[in-house]
């Protein structure tokens, strides 16, 4: 590390690279461009004792690490006498854009952007923001809001506390845990893996594909679920609500103890059986649609909105209560 408590480093990778990449605190930004290298520049910053932070960057093949940890064997002596904490530290990498890149975090910010490889993120605290992955997508995340757009492949989620949206999306197939916070999902892309969305509280939104057809499950103790696709109960009990929307189809599998599921028909895209004029009040209700999806309006909004228009009608449904 130089005088200014930066780092640079430069490693020839070829074009698949694979990254580890870990940070006690602070913010990893990772962006994909058209070289064979990983660039690393790593910044040590001034709040706090630079004696407190291990930096450690290398690379042998294909694999680069870099580590930024706290120094375990004097951190505690040196908290308690000079009152000392451990600095953050900025990392800034640039790779090959088929790269897997594996990062993890005690309490940062952080950045991943337009990556064809596998993204792996285990983060305890902080803002994680996702852009443009066409591979693969593990998140889980103690604490802190997560925002993912342009997703082309599998994702899965874990949370306990902080609101999770996924946006101008096409995820492949999707599993998602969350204790608390809202959760907002974009459009489905076609396929026939199973969609699992399991929570404890607060509210869940999936916009699905207004084309296909689904079988819905929830299992519940107080939850409740809301749909506008045509829909037939097949169960309705006092815990359980199972149903065919569009007919059936790919299965979406909903757990919760007291939040509740919004299935709304995304009809942004595809063709339609009539033209929105040919159909009673479909004008108002695409507008109500597009204004949810591009954040304009909440879910109880447009629901409301809905209702009013009569779009939703006996297709609404709720789970029961115990």
């Amino acid at each position: 590390m130089n005088g200014d408590n930066r780092t640079e480093r430069t490693f020839s990778t070829g074009p698949v690279a694979r990254l580890e990449i870990s940070n006690v605190r602070g913010s990893i930004a990772v962006k994909s461009w058209d070289q064979d290298i990983v660039q690393v520049i790593a910044t040590v910053g001034t709040d706090g004792s630079p004696d407190l932070v291990d930096l450690t960057v290398g690379g042998s093949g294909n694999r680069v690490t870099v580590k930024a940890e706290a120094v375990k064997n004097v951190r505690a002596w040196m908290r308690e006498v000079f009152r000392s904490t451990v600095p953050s530290v900025s990392l800034e990498i640039r790779c090959p854009r088929t790269s897997d890149v594996s990062v993890k975090s005690a309490a940062s910010r952080i950045e991943i952007e337009d990556l064809k490889g596998k993204v792996d993120v285990n983060q305890a605290t902080g803002q994680v923001r996702i852009a443009e992955l066409d591979g693969a997508l593990r998140l889980n995340s103690v604490s802190g809001d997560i925002s993912c757009s342009g997703l082309h492949g599998p994702a899965s989620f874990k949370s306990v506390s902080g609101d999770l949206d996924i946006k101008d999306s096409r995820v492949t197939s999707l599993s998602i845990q969350t204790v608390t916070g809202n959760v907002s999902v974009d459009t489905l892309a076609p396929g026939d893996d199973p969609v699992t969305l399991n929570m404890v509280s607060e509210k869940m939104t999936l916009l699905l594909d207004s084309t296909q057809g689904y079988t819905a499950t929830l299992r519940t103790v107080s939850g409740t679920v809301q749909t506008d696709l045509p829909s037939r109960a097949t169960e309705n009990s006092r815990t359980t609500w199972k149903s065919e929307l569009n007919g059936g189809g790919r299965e979406i599998r909903m757990n919760s103890v007291t939040g509740s599921f919004e299935l709304i028909a995304d009809t942004s895209e595809g063709e339609m059986s009539d033209s929105p004029d040919d159909r009673p009040g479909e004008s108002e209700r695409i507008a109500v649609l597009q204004s949810l999806r591009d954040g304009d309006i909440d879910v109880d909004v447009a629901l409301q909105l809905l209702r009013r228009e009569g779009s939703l009608g006996s297709s609404e449904l709720e789970g029961r209560n115990p």
